[in-house]
């Protein structure tokens, strides 16, 4: 009756495996062939009406009240921040990052002495940590231990003098803030050093002590650096807005360093990386699922000595094989099934290539009539 239950548990088992192996290879075919079939963004951008200098495109501003644009120009503001070490200045977005210098001790190992008994080997980790974790903020200078790191972003921000919403976009790496006497609060025992950090503590920068602190800040100066964003241009209401791309059903709304050349540079990376990583994943779902289907073969030889390891390592080689061969002929065909130029290019091709065959045939069979 055990064994009876046993191979019956071992059957539903393997039923199980070879279902779930089943809808896993078949949805490999599906990521597969949907990814070749998706727009890039980068093909859409470069459809995006270049605009760099409003005043030389004021023709195209009159004749379309909205339309997709690419706006190349510098981030404008006119907020001001300061802080508490910081005089107010107009920014973009500034950050303040507070480090605390911690000492650390950490146990490594036990040794056992000569008589026996357990010794702790410590340790002492030094590092500067970031004060990030607190939640309350404080003013008052003399609790700075309460200080954390904190970012300051404008809420009207505009390219060109067209607003944009900086909550929806990816703003560009901050630089390090130059810091100077004019730009910052001295207080009682905070020393400014190498125009980056302010410090405060015990010890020196060079060689600090548990406890002491050091701040520097981050910043989007204005104007910054040159931005393309990509979006819909509303000349009513002076914005650029996220744009819906019609055919492909997708959003745009980037912000990204440098010009329109570089910034469609960069989406097109981004659209290569995100196709290779969808295929590779195909390719693997591909070949779990194979193997889940071969696992009641693989359960078999599980069971026999020394061929068993190596049965199974050949069916995964196998099946690793096949799944490779059946992702490229899946990727090819979606390819040509997504890309009409390329599919009745190669229609053409084979069609030229059938019709060359029939008459090398036909030939040679009018040659063997009358030999």
């Amino acid at each position: 009756m055990y064994m009876i239950t046993e191979v019956m548990s071992q059957v539903t088992t393997s039923i199980k495996w070879i279902i779930a192996g089943f809808v896993l290879f078949l949805a490999s075919f599906f990521i597969l062939f949907i990814n070749e079939g998706d727009a890039n963004i980068s093909e859409i951008a470069n459809n995006a009406v270049e605009i760099t200098n409003i005043d030389t495109n004021l023709n195209i501003e009159v004749n379309n009240n909205s339309q997709f644009v690419s706006l190349t120009g510098s981030l404008e503001s006119t907020e001001k921040f300061d802080d508490i070490f910081l005089e107010k200045g107009n920014y973009i977005q500034i950050s303040r990052i507070v480090e605390f210098y911690t000492q650390d001790k950490t146990n490594t190992d036990f040794q056992e002495d000569s008589t026996s008994n357990n010794s702790i080997k410590n340790r002492i980790s030094s590092k500067w940590v970031e004060n990030n974790d607190n939640t309350q903020e404080v003013t008052n200078y003399y609790k700075e231990k309460k200080l954390q790191t904190l970012t300051q972003t404008a809420n009207f921000i505009t390219i060109a003098g067209y607003t944009i919403d900086q909550s929806q976009l990816n703003l560009p790496a901050p630089k390090d803030l130059l810091l100077t006497t004019e730009n910052t609060k001295q207080t009682n025992n905070t020393i400014l050093l190498n125009q980056k950090y302010l410090f405060k503590g015990n010890g020196t920068l060079n060689r600090p002590q548990h406890g002491d602190m050091r701040i520097h800040y981050e910043a989007i100066t204005v104007p910054s650096q040159t931005v393309t964003v990509f979006g819909e241009m509303n000349t009513a209401h002076k914005t650029i807005t996220p744009y819906y791309d019609e055919v492909s059903g997708k959003t745009i709304y980037r912000l990204l360093s440098g010009t329109r050349h570089t910034a469609i540079e960069e989406l097109k990376t981004e659209d290569t990386v995100t196709s290779w990583t969808f295929r590779f994943f195909g390719f693997l779902i591909m070949w779990t699922g194979l193997m889940l289907l071969f696992s009641p073969i693989s359960t078999i030889l599980s069971h026999i000595p020394f061929l068993g390891h190596l049965g199974i390592i050949g069916i995964g080689i196998i099946t690793g094989i096949i799944s490779l061969i059946l992702s490229t002929v899946t990727i090819f065909i979606a390819i040509l099934l997504h890309n009409i130029i390329i599919l009745c290019l190669t229609i053409i091709a084979i069609l030229i290539l059938f019709i060359i065959y029939i008459r090398q045939n036909n030939e040679t069979s009018s040659k063997n009539l009358i030999a």
